[in-house]
């Protein structure tokens, strides 16, 4: 179920709080754009489905280590997929996370079931290319990952997610929103399509 419901976008095209994203863009809110994109916790409020509740917020210091156990079910897909490509390992170490949550160019969301539980999380970062030759100004949030916790599959949580990804990116005014679908994971791709999200482009490779 895990490679059906682990909804993982980039792992890697886009790189994190460290630099700024491959093509020369600038994250919209970083000190190159000298704006904030902060304006406090996003709440997508309750979804319900079968007795389950679950809400999304902005994430915590205090939530790390269940964005850690989360990335470990990320990686996994990767990993087992394509190990020659991914290592098994752990995206982010604790110190990394806390900055990507002190970050205004990022937004990292968690959901919480009815128990108060971390169930879920979606990374996201606000790029704008400003002074392209090539590429307008718009503002775009990229989603670098969203995933739903093992033993919370099929309550609507990426829904959620996604929703409150679709809420912030309209209150930043965003054009649009973009994330990157492995081949190796047809479940999230068709779980992306069911929201209404269609290609940009495509990443060929051949091996050698």
């Amino acid at each position: 179920m895990a490679k059906q419901e682990t909804y993982a976008a980039g792992s890697g095209e886009i790189t994190s709080h460290r630099g700024a994203s491959n093509g020369g863009s600038t994250r919209y809110g970083d000190a190159r754009s000298g704006e904030s994109t902060r304006s406090g916790d996003v709440d997508c409020g309750k979804v319900r489905n079968d007795g389950t509740s679950c809400s999304v917020r902005e994430a915590r210091y205090n939530d790390v280590p269940a964005i850690l156990h989360l990335l470990e079910q990320v990686n996994m897909v990767h990993h087992l997929g394509r190990p020659d490509i991914f290592k098994k390992a752990t995206k982010y170490t604790d110190d990394e996370l806390k900055a990507i949550m002190d970050d205004p160019g990022q937004l990292l969301l968690v959901a919480e079931d009815g128990e108060g539980k971390v169930c879920g999380h979606s990374f996201c970062i606000f790029q704008q290319h400003l002074g392209s030759h090539l590429l307008t100004d718009i503002k775009t949030l990229y989603v670098d990952d969203i995933c739903v916790d093992d033993g919370h599959r099929r309550q609507n949580i990426g829904t959620a997610l996604y929703e409150a990804v679709r809420k912030a990116a309209t209150e930043h005014d965003c054009h649009n929103i973009t994330l990157n679908v492995w081949e190796l994971n047809p479940g999230a791709m068709a779980f992306y399509r069911s929201l209404g999200l269609t290609p940009l482009k495509t990443m060929l490779e051949e091996r050698l």
